[in-house]
């Protein structure tokens, strides 16, 4: 059976700062990547599921997004945890970028991010959990099949309890 945490990016792995677009923003959040290692030991794959309407506004580009998302990776090899993979949503209906303004289905609470990594990693949705920093990330997770939400705040202790649960 195969599973995920899917866990939002800015304010759960990394400190929210607004708008994250450079690598030299990139500051881990303390303990994820000891969260993040104990969900790899467990045989879970990491995925993230990030909104990033930074792009639409014209704050950065995409290639911005992937640099800070290399810069995430590196600092969580250091200590030995990984991200099996990031899906990423640029749009924002009123972005100033035509080529990302736009109401797409996977900007969060929408479940696009989620059902595409769902199908692409052949995952059991029931088995799966999010966790993420804001109600947005968690409110529709139902809809593409999702049952297990996490509300962080600022404590991984909920990650453990689930993983002693399995």
């Amino acid at each position: 059976m195969k599973r995920a945490f899917f866990w939002d990016r800015d304010g759960t792995i990394n400190v929210d700062t607004g708008y994250v677009m450079h690598p030299k923003d990139v500051v881990l959040i303390d303990g994820a990547a000891q969260a993040i290692r104990a969900v790899n030991e467990a045989g879970w794959k990491v995925i993230v599921a990030t909104n990033q309407s930074g792009v639409a506004r014209g704050y950065g580009t995409m290639e911005d997004v992937c640099k800070v998302n290399e810069r995430i990776r590196e600092l969580l090899k250091r200590q030995h945890a990984y991200i099996d993979a990031f899906y990423v949503c640029p749009h924002w209906k009123d972005g100033i970028v035509k080529k990302y303004a736009c109401d797409c289905t996977c900007r969060k609470p929408k479940t696009g991010l989620y059902e595409q990594a769902i199908k692409e990693f052949g995952l059991c949705a029931r088995e799966c959990v999010v966790i993420g920093d804001r109600m947005r990330d968690l409110l529709r997770v139902r809809e593409a099949g999702i049952y297990r939400t996490i509300l962080f705040d600022g404590d991984y202790g909920e990650i453990y309890k689930i993983l002693k649960e399995v």
